[in-house]
């Protein structure tokens, strides 16, 4: 079986596997050598449809409305636009959980935001199945690791949790802005730990403490909220994950 925390990024496809005729990659064959594993993709193409453990389990933003971009140099993705109001989310976020730690989990995505002051960003895995993402403190009490952006934080963060008491953060280093970026998230269930990169070699960390149990279940969320009576967007390119189980 190879390695849990490697597939392949829609920004490295290999040629052989580029659908003749130029119609894109050939998701089928994408994911065939990762034998025993499983593979969930939004490719950009879609605010709402995703293909594997994406194709169901999710829950777009209530009020929300989406729009299709197309980047010169990134391609085709998705803007996600908040309806309005303070509070008011734009994004996905689970309605079940089917991520553990256990099965070595990696999510990545390509985004970019639209605004940096008075909103909110999430970006990982959470337990909190049932309402949208919310507030400072959104893991609270609840189990999960997220890549992070606080109202008036000015760099990115990343928190975490066990399933108890307030979030620890850790501050990246890394001011907050609207360029496109690429973040991934990986659990090492042997060490056991949680892994999070931005932009391949701009930070890394592995977090050790305060991590959600080997066994508790949670799901991926990408989302911005408001934090002021005014729209907020986010653009994501591909989010990707693979896990064993």
């Amino acid at each position: 079986m190879p390695s849990l925390n490697k597939f392949y990024s829609l920004d490295k496809i290999p040629p052989d596997l580029v659908v003749s005729g130029g119609g894109g990659p050939n998701v089928n064959s994408l994911f065939s050598s990762q034998t025993g594993l499983r593979w969930g993709l939004y490719a950009g193409n879609s605010a709402a449809a995703g293909d594997g453990l994406f194709a169901a389990g999710l829950t777009t933003s209530t009020g929300q409305t989406t729009a299709g971009v197309n980047d010169a140099t990134h391609g085709r993705g998705q803007r996600y636009t908040s309806a309005g109001a303070s509070g008011d989310n734009a994004g996905q976020r689970p309605n079940a959980g089917f991520v553990t730690r256990q099965w070595n989990p990696t999510i990545r995505m390509k985004f970019k935001l639209g605004q940096t002051n008075l909103v909110r960003f999430y970006f990982g895995f959470t337990s909190n199945t049932s309402t949208e993402p919310t507030g400072d403190d959104e893991l609270n009490a609840k189990s999960g690791v997220l890549f992070y952006l606080r109202s008036g934080d000015t760099n990115w963060q990343v928190g975490r949790n066990s399933g108890s008491g307030a979030t620890t953060f850790a501050d990246t280093g890394i001011a907050v802005d609207t360029s496109m970026h690429v973040v991934e998230i990986t659990a090492i269930n042997a060490t056991p730990a949680f892994t999070v990169t931005l932009d391949t070699t701009t930070y890394t960390n592995s977090f050790t403490t305060t991590i959600p149990a080997a066994t508790t279940a949670m799901g991926p969320v990408w989302s911005i909220e408001a934090n002021e009576a005014a729209t907020k967007n986010f653009e994501y390119y591909y989010v990707e994950m693979v896990q064993s189980g």
